[in-house]
């Protein structure tokens, strides 16, 4: 391992001596970080409707991958001890504040919980989509997923450590270390090596890939609809702004292929995702549960999933407790443990000079979770109106016209079954207003809705169940069920 640890060191990376080295652009590093661009910004040049066929594979072909190394990994000789290392637990690494830190942010980051990934991706699908399944599946199946790609590498490391004579324990590596180092370098110990890297490297391309588009549809989705005067900029040219971030952020990921790139990634990993994703995530409990109102959020699902049986209601209401209490009181004990338990980031034998970690780390932090603080006193000064106390109620309650894009599902808006469920600004500026679709009128006001392209424009209709209406329904780009 230590010669596959130089090759990647020495010859791939090229390391530095530290940050504060730069050094020159790997060039080889630079054409695969303009290609995984490229391919994302293909992905995504006709909007959700490209993406949706791309994401079908990029989801799929990663599990193929990992049931076939699985079952390669198992039959291996020494599998059994690399399992036997996997399942037990060492217990004493919960004393570690930065292994709370890590999980905490794992599971943020695997499931997009925090950074509008989920939102974004969930906006497309029909109103009376079973969200309350979805919220179930997914987490079980990624956490699976994470258990069942244990078995996979540590029984091949298991073959790596018989192989060698060495203990697991010594083989085994997090990371970057274990992608790059130890899990390839097993790999390359296995009859048919090069076949087993091929797959296992495409496996690595397409998760990124899909991370990637995630990303990029979130930024572009966010920018459409808080800044509806871009899509008027780039009518006709939807692939314009895509093209315009994927530049962008390729240009801010060229010091990862500089000689004092893997630096860089331990800086931003470490800083730039983890705590601000935590921080982040707490916001939005704090927002929905105890501002928006948990009793509110519960009845807009049961406007989304229907009425169900009064077991099912009593379960709903039970699991509340989780984002009430349970969730924030973790989030901030994780928070709290890891500013007292704080240690300097470290590579290897190389720590941070001063100014790299901690103040340009929690630069990257707070230059994320300050948009929050700042948007605040923007939104009191230019979006509300009346006295200082008058604008911050109306800016801790929904719009009067929250709520689904469609008429027919707006059922949510003030009442439910005649209960009173949601208090709303009764003054709401124009510039606030959904359009309501009116049957009786033969033009419909421009609307800009989610996603790449999909706009509703001026257009001629005559009744929602008419002919239009049907129109509506085979054109994907005319509207999208939010």
């Amino acid at each position: 391992m230590v010669m596959t640890m130089m090759t990647l060191s020495i010859y791939v990376l090229k390391s530095s001596s530290g940050i504060d080295d730069t050094g020159s652009l790997r060039w080889h590093l630079t054409l695969c970080l303009l290609l995984a661009w490229t391919l994302g910004f293909l992905a995504l040049v006709r909007g959700v409707k490209s993406i949706g066929k791309v994401v079908y594979f990029t989801a799929i072909f990663p599990y193929v991958v990992l049931i076939i190394l699985f079952f390669r990994g198992v039959t291996l000789p020494g599998a059994g001890e690399g399992i036997k290392f996997y399942m037990k637990a060492d217990w004493s690494v919960l004393w570690n504040a930065r292994v709370w830190k890590d999980a905490a942010a794992q599971i943020f980051f695997s499931l997009s919980a925090a950074n509008g990934g989920l939102h974004v991706v969930s906006s497309y699908n029909k109103f009376s989509n079973n969200v309350y399944m979805d919220a179930m599946i997914i987490p079980l199946l990624n956490c699976g997923t994470s258990i069942f790609a244990g078995f996979a590498i540590f029984s091949t490391l298991g073959f790596m450590a018989h192989e060698t004579g060495k203990d697991v324990s010594e083989v085994a590596a997090s990371g970057v270390g274990l992608a790059f180092i130890a899990y390839p370098e097993a790999l390359s110990r296995m009859p048919g090596a090069p076949f087993w890297a091929f797959l296992f490297f495409i496996m690595l391309i397409t998760l990124g890939l899909g991370s990637l588009l995630v990303l990029v549809e979130t930024i572009v989705t966010s920018i459409r609809d808080e800044f509806p005067i871009v899509n008027k900029w780039i009518k006709g040219h939807t692939w314009l702004l895509p093209f315009v971030i994927c530049l962008v952020l390729f240009i801010l990921g060229l010091p990862h292929v500089t000689e004092a790139g893997l630096y860089w990634l331990a800086l931003q990993d470490a800083y730039a995702a983890a705590i601000s994703m935590l921080i982040l995530g707490l916001t939005e409990l704090i927002v929905i549960t105890y501002i928006y109102g948990y009793r509110n959020l519960l009845r807009n699902l049961k406007d989304m999933i229907g009425e169900r049986t009064r077991t099912f209601n009593y379960i709903l209401y039970g699991i509340t407790v989780i984002p009430m209490f349970i969730a924030p009181f973790l989030v901030v004990f994780v928070l709290i443990y890891y500013i007292y338990d704080y240690k300097p980031l470290e590579v290897g034998a190389y720590t941070y000079p001063y100014w790299a970690e901690p103040i340009l780390g929690w630069f990257m932090t707070f230059g994320s979770i300050g948009l929050i603080v700042l948007y605040m006193p923007y939104h009191l000064i230019f979006k509300e109106k009346g006295s200082f106390i008058v604008r911050l109620k109306n800016s801790l309650k929904p719009r009067k016209d929250w709520g689904p894009l469609r008429e027919e599902n707006r059922t949510m808006q003030n009442t439910h079954h005649g209960e009173e469920i949601i208090e709303c600004v009764d003054d709401v500026p124009p510039s606030y207003r959904l359009p309501h679709v009116n049957p009786s009128v033969d033009e419909v006001p421009e609307v800009i809705v989610h996603g790449d392209g999909l706009v509703v424009n001026h257009r001629e209709q005559s009744t929602l169940n008419g002919k239009n209406a049907a129109n509506e329904d085979s054109d994907p780009d005319a509207e999208t069920n939010v």
